[in-house]
């Protein structure tokens, strides 16, 4: 089997095991069923038992093909007070030091986790480092760049309204959070309409839970389109080749940026017993 040369990337020389040709700018996707053993590039990763996706990667231009590493964290959240029967999802955010912080969020709290040495919740006294109080209940976030600033964005059902994280404090709980005022979702998701990357949201009405709307701007969304049954509180919501995967109790639909939702996948429940 022939030997591929060696790739300087900014000055560093890594092994190639895999080259592929592509027009510039074009986007492409690979996928690494078994994981990528020794990692891709400057980032190394050993973990063989792995789903690994990338996605849409522009590679004409810097940083070309990177993916981020994974961050090995283990603290007990229970301890701090998340609860177990609430969804949990994080994110990952910068302060102006570059140090790095883990956001979960689970129920009406966050915790703000420093990833820089032995990972630690900052702040909270023990608690959350973030209450945002209420019937607040964290839905799957985003980041979103709504044209003027690319911001985290936390959905919080359809009572509370969906809050920016603005500024990351260098110490401490001293984040700022501000209202995305008017906005009311369960879950964010990006998806890419065209040329133009759009935030939806589900869960935007009271009356009507599997709702589904774009926005451009993360202000003003569109007209809301019902996705399956209307009563059910969507579990999950992802973007996905230009389409959204909207989760349900009941399957999982598929949702264009055209507003046509089809069914992909049932769930049949156990019977009683």
């Amino acid at each position: 089997m022939a030997t591929l040369a060696n790739i300087r990337i900014n000055g560093e020389t890594y092994p190639c095991n895999l080259w592929q040709s592509e027009q510039s700018g074009q986007l492409i996707r690979h996928e690494w069923e078994n994981g990528f053993l020794g990692g891709m590039g400057h980032l190394t990763r050993d973990s063989d038992d792995g789903y690994y996706v990338s996605n849409g990667f522009d590679t004409s231009t810097f940083p070309y093909l990177r993916l981020r590493p994974g961050a090995d964290v283990s603290l007990t959240l229970t301890n701090y007070g998340a609860d177990t029967k609430e969804g949990t999802y994080g994110f990952i955010e910068q302060d102006s030091n570059s140090v790095n912080y883990l956001y979960v969020l689970n129920g009406q709290n966050v915790w703000k986790i420093n990833l820089s040495g032995t990972p630690a919740v900052d702040g909270g006294g023990g608690g959350p480092s973030k209450d945002f109080l209420g019937t607040a209940i964290a839905g799957r976030p985003v980041l979103f760049d709504d044209g003027t600033t690319s911001l985290w964005r936390v959905p919080l059902g359809v009572v509370d309204t969906a809050q920016e994280l603005t500024t990351v404090a260098t110490t401490g709980v001293g984040d700022t959070w501000a209202d995305m005022t008017g906005i009311f979702a369960s879950h964010f998701a990006l998806v890419q309409d065209g040329a133009v990357s759009k935030i939806a949201r589900t869960n935007t009405s009271g009356t009507n839970l599997s709702n589904v709307s774009l926005s451009t701007d993360a202000n003003t969304f569109g007209d809301n389109f019902e996705v399956g049954e209307g009563t059910l509180i969507p579990a999950d919501f992802l973007g996905a080749q230009g389409e959204l995967m909207v989760m349900k109790d009941t399957g999982i639909w598929k949702f264009t940026v055209d507003g046509t939702a089809r069914p992909i996948m049932g769930f049949h429940g156990r019977g009683a017993t």
